[in-house]
């Protein structure tokens, strides 16, 4: 579902929808975001309960997950998640709508945050957002990515790459796994 964090965005989600965009019936399932402290992107709490209700009034919304994210999640000994929390639940009490808050440290560090929907993002990757596995429980990556290396070429840096010799040399493939990229030739750390 598209996540609608700006007045604008709840104007395109409602014509787009009109436009036959959407779930059967041209309604979409859309998630509303809530700035709690991150500042990336999100409504400011104050207007959440006005986004909410303009989503409802275009009559082309289906659903409505209200959601966040937090900023410091894996600084388990900050107070600043937990007012991240405090801030989301006190914009969005009585509002219809699953909840999403926790990311990746969010869901290892903070149960209060565990709500209808979690975003683990590099811990499905087999990354700790907590450091180096403090529970002594490592995590695994759910997924590998393989890609090939087609071309290395060598700059002194004062040339541009449209000034490199093209000489194409080709690598056998690399498996990505936590962080480093392994092949039978040995290991090279992603930077």
């Amino acid at each position: 579902p598209p996540t609608i964090y700006t007045v604008q965005g709840v104007d395109a989600a409602a014509a787009a929808a009109a436009g036959g965009g959407g779930a059967a019936g041209g309604k979409w399932q859309v998630h509303l975001k809530v700035d709690t402290g991150m500042h990336r992107c999100g409504f400011e709490p104050d207007a959440v309960r006005g986004a909410y209700q303009r989503l409802l009034a275009s009559g082309k919304v289906a659903s409505i997950t209200l959601m966040t994210h937090f900023a410091r999640a894996d600084e388990v000994e900050q107070d600043f998640t937990a007012q991240q929390i405090a801030r989301f639940d006190d914009a969005t009490a009585g509002l219809p709508g699953l909840r999403s808050l926790a990311n990746s440290a969010g869901v290892l560090c903070w149960p209060a945050a565990r709500r209808d929907w979690a975003r683990c993002g590099i811990a499905l990757y087999g990354v700790d957002p907590r450091g180096e596995h403090p529970s002594g429980d490592a995590l695994h990556p759910v997924m590998k990515a393989r890609s090939e290396i087609i071309v290395m070429l060598d700059a002194d840096g004062s040339e541009s790459a449209a000034d490199v010799p093209k000489e194409i040399e080709h690598f056998p493939a690399f498996d990505q796994v936590n962080g480093a990229r392994t092949s039978e030739e040995g290991t090279m750390k992603i930077l």
